[in-house]
């Protein structure tokens, strides 16, 4: 600092600054790759993130939720059928260091047999068909899926079950058309407590929407449009000796994949644009990891380490590549061995 207190910067001060300078040049030069990059990043960990909470269940050592006692109030009878229901979670397949060792081996075995099936049928656009419509296929059920999730939890957030402020609980009524104020958590005697109706006559959550004062008529139609949102219908099916089960299905499901197979059809109509492909990439991931886990941190990782080098092997060196030495290596011993006889 001079006598009249300006600031002098040092040496290291030119050297950050030219080095932060220098960067922010690179950065702006390459910034579609830098675009890209963070598009791979984040395309990655997406699908991991959503699919691994969408993961999450109850495990089976849990104690199960208390169910529904006959001095409940009449908020509560509307689950009473549900409650004697038992919708159970997919089940979910754990992944050993053994599975893991032979992910690999699978896959090459798998693309050894589509390049077999190639020479075989002497057609790969024949056989191209038929694996779009089995991709097809999946993508309609991956994206419904997600779809459907995700269009569930934004009516979460627009029609809360319960929500709260600084202050108080608020459950949302549907029978009462009402928002009721307290909790309904359970005493020792099985009765509810801290339990009142308030004024709050439409089914929005927080203290600014749930208190505008709106027409029976709007509020009458936001009940309903929220009681078509959250009904379910309850589907069992049953195939004797083979699979049986129940599942629940809101009308979210059915948009979700309504969308999918939009986007399946605009996939296949509009030259498989790349934005679709990430998104059906996204609706496998998500699928997957519902019903696949591996189990511990190590397993993951050993998964991605033999699929790295899977990718290694088979994309850059082929699968075909050591074939064709190991058959031309015994070529060339048979002339030579006939050679030598004759």
């Amino acid at each position: 600092m001079d006598t009249m207190g300006t600031v002098i910067p040092t040496s290291g001060d030119f050297v950050l600054s030219d080095f932060i300078k220098q960067w922010a040049y690179k950065i702006y030069e390459e910034r579609e790759m830098v675009q890209m990059y963070i598009h791979l990043i984040l395309a990655a960990l997406f699908p991991i993130y959503i699919g691994s909470h969408a993961s999450l269940h109850r495990p089976p050592s849990a104690c199960p939720p208390p169910k529904a006692s006959s001095s409940s109030s009449n908020s509560d009878s509307d689950d009473d059928d549900d409650d004697e229901i038992e919708v159970k979670p997919p089940t979910m397949e754990g992944l050993t260091p053994s599975d893991a060792i032979l992910f690999p081996f699978f896959a090459a075995a798998a693309l050894g047999g589509l390049y077999a099936i190639i020479k075989w049928m002497n057609d790969p656009a024949l056989l191209n068909r038929i694996l779009g419509l089995y991709f097809s296929a999946l993508g309609v059920f991956g994206i419904g899926k997600l779809a459907g999730d995700a269009l569930n939890v934004g009516t979460t957030f627009v029609f809360p079950d319960i929500w709260a402020s600084k202050t108080e609980i608020f459950i949302i009524d549907p029978l009462l058309s009402r928002q009721v104020s307290g909790t309904t958590e359970k005493d020792k005697r099985g009765g509810v407590t801290h339990r009142k109706i308030t004024d709050k006559t439409n089914p929005l959550p927080s203290s600014f929407l749930s208190s505008i004062n709106l027409s029976p008529k709007i509020n009458q139609t936001l009940w309903s449009f929220r009681a078509f949102l959250k009904n379910h219908w309850i589907f069992r099916f049953y195939i004797h000796g083979l699979v049986s089960g129940t599942t629940r299905v809101q009308i979210n499901d059915v948009l979700g994949y309504l969308l999918g197979f939009a986007a399946i059809v605009l996939y296949n109509l509009n030259g498989k644009a790349w934005w679709l492909t990430n998104l059906m990439g996204f609706g496998f991931c998500y699928g997957t990891l519902q019903v696949m886990s591996p189990t511990t941190f190590w397993t993951g990782s050993l998964v991605l380490m033999g699929l790295f080098v899977y990718d290694i092997v088979m994309v850059f060196y082929t699968y075909v590549s050591p074939f064709i030495s190991f058959s031309s290596l015994l070529k060339w011993n048979c002339d030579l061995t006939k050679t030598a006889l004759s």
